[in-house]
């Protein structure tokens, strides 16, 4: 092929698996391709040599000063044309340079992840000792507390790093094996990191890629619930009470630690209110979890559950929901006591008090159970045959017809004393008279009551009326007769001294 000719450039860029941007190879090929004036010299060049007698000697000469000065002024138009291709060759280069590094550094300041490459420094013996920062991203300086970390060794940076970090990115170097591990950085921000590193540039050239994340929040999660799991479970096998840890929509219970009281649970189950629910009591604790739920309010109720020894009991259970950072409720957590015992004890009382009402309601004297606010939170049949049946009213109401109390009424005396006290009780009639005796009285909760008896006695009173007036009469005939009696003294006196002087 002749030596003057047109040419065409070619580029193409290649990249091998594990090149960084800044390792890419650009390889250019010539394709070179004969010129129409090429062809008519090689043509007159081959007519030249034909015999010399059939052309002039001075002629071929002339011929081929013209002919080279042609060559010659093409190819300097040629070199021109090279020289052009070249700078634009060369500004293309640099361009294409310019835009993959701009690209490549986007993509990683673009990533959450902090990005950094190394290369591991050994000593004499082989050992890592340090490693040099080839590289680095913006999430770097962020996830590490390290700025303009960039061409300088750990450490230089971090004197006190840890020797487990040179060791794995010098095994790393020297196998060529990637590696991903989580591992704290004490000295860098007190954190932990999810790292993966590898090998990058080949053998020898002991450089690690690493690509990493700062956990740390997510290992004091951890920590902080492996802590309250661990200070649950020592409250589980402290605790007397039956502990257990619920769904959101309590279809399912995680778990419960029965205590020896109710079975134990130590997978999720979702038929929990058939084992441990008493069947008649399931629709009041449904209704219960429901409003619950839909309150996301604490859960509470006292309830009947199914023993282990398949007898019904008592509990009081109350749950609090645990909500996330948005208020939705992520699990409950509650406890249940035993109160079997307790409500064994109150069904004896409540049936010792109905036999107690029962006797008082049967007695013939007027009995209430009277309010600090004079409510009357009991009568008999007696007093309300007497006053009529219980409707809100308070006992000035009904005793008195009153619409509010007098001054005098001596009623919550025993409230204020803590001793009994007598009273003589009059209806506003006057048909009706009683003997009250009022009481301090505590009722089974704890609240304070004045018990109020009142006996009739409205006939013996009418009766010593009576004798009353029949002893006032006495009492003045026993007079009149007296007088009368010091009349016929008189009288007698009078005469007998009449009858003296006659004789």
């Amino acid at each position: 092929m002749a030596a003057w000719s047109y040419w065409k450039l070619r580029r193409s860029t290649i990249r091998t698996d594990g090149d960084s941007p800044d390792t890419l190879s650009h390889h250019e090929s010539i394709t070179f391709m004969e010129s129409p004036i090429q062809v008519r010299v090689s043509q007159e060049t081959k007519e030249l040599s034909a015999p010399a007698g059939q052309i002039e000697v001075a002629e071929v000469e002339r011929l081929v000063r013209e002919r080279t000065r042609e060559i010659q002024s093409e190819n300097e138009a040629l070199r021109r044309e090279n020289a052009e291709l070249l700078r634009a060759k060369g500004m293309l280069g640099t361009f294409e340079a310019q835009m993959g590094e701009a690209m490549y550094r986007a993509l990683l300041d673009s990533i959450d992840e902090g990005f950094c490459i190394i290369e591991v420094i050994f000593d004499a013996g082989g050992e890592p000792v340090d490693y040099r920062f080839l590289e680095t991203n913006r999430a770097f300086a962020k996830q590490t507390g390290m700025h303009n970390a960039l061409g300088k060794r750990m450490r230089e940076l971090v004197p006190d790093h840890e020797e487990h970090w040179f060791e794995i990115y010098g095994a790393i170097a020297e196998t060529g094996e990637p590696r991903r591990f989580t591992q704290a950085a004490r000295p860098l921000m007190g954190g932990w990191y999810d790292v993966y590193a590898f090998p990058i540039g080949g053998p020898g050239s002991n450089r690690v890629a690493i690509l990493f994340t700062d956990i740390t929040h997510r290992k004091r999660a951890e920590e902080a619930l492996r802590l309250s799991e661990e200070r649950f479970r020592g409250f589980v096998t402290a605790s007397s009470e039956v502990i257990y840890r619920m769904s959101p929509d309590w279809r399912e219970m995680h778990y419960l630690e029965g205590k020896e009281f109710i079975p134990d649970t130590d997978a999720p189950d979702s038929a929990w209110p058939d084992v441990y629910i008493y069947p008649s009591d399931q629709p009041h604790v449904q209704a219960a979890i429901n409003e619950a739920i839909r309150t996301r309010s604490t859960f509470e109720l006292e309830h009947r559950v199914m023993r282990v020894d398949g007898t019904p009991g008592w509990v009081h259970s109350r749950a609090v929901p645990m909500l996330d950072a948005d208020g939705e409720i992520v699990e409950w957590f509650g406890a249940a006591s035993d109160i079997t015992e307790r409500k064994h004890v109150e069904e004896i009382i409540a049936s010792e008090r109905q036999r107690f009402l029962a006797m008082v309601d049967s007695l013939p004297i007027i009995v209430c159970l009277l309010t600090p606010d004079r409510q009357i939170a009991f009568a008999n049949h007696a007093f309300r045959e007497r006053f009529g049946e219980l409707d809100g009213r308070r006992c000035y109401e009904y005793c008195c017809d009153l619409t509010e109390s007098c001054s005098s009424c001596e009623s919550l005396l025993p409230l204020r004393t803590g001793r009994p006290n007598r009273r003589e009780f009059r209806s506003p009639g006057g048909d009706m008279i009683l003997d009250v005796y009022d009481f301090p009285f505590t009722d089974i909760d704890g609240s304070s009551l004045i018990l109020e008896a009142g006996i009739d006695i409205t006939e013996r009173k009418q009766a010593e009326e009576v004798l009353a007036r029949h002893a006032e009469d006495l009492i003045r005939l026993q007079r009149d007769l007296e007088a009368a009696n010091r009349e016929a003294n008189l009288y007698l006196d009078i005469l007998t001294h009449d009858m003296r002087n006659t004789e």
